[in-house]
């Protein structure tokens, strides 16, 4: 893996995907609720830092996308 460089796209859309995945697992499984919340802010803040120098035009749009689905967590 070393010298491999990755697109902001493909790091954005494992991200989402993962994102989504802990939401649907919290909503699934409310007592798994915490840990999973925790996954998810540790998979944001990875994808922050991964984009952090990124020019590309989505990224703020993303990010914010990606922090309204944190809400979700809180509507169980």
């Amino acid at each position: 893996m070393q010298g491999e460089v990755y697109s902001y796209q493909m790091i954005t859309d494992v991200t989402e995907r993962t994102l989504n995945k802990y939401v649907a697992e919290a909503i699934a499984c409310p007592e798994k609720t915490k840990m999973l919340h925790t996954a998810f802010n540790a998979a944001f803040w990875l994808w922050f830092e991964l984009t952090r120098e990124s020019k590309d035009s989505n990224r703020d749009a993303d990010g914010t996308r990606f922090m309204d689905l944190i809400l979700m967590f809180s509507e169980q």
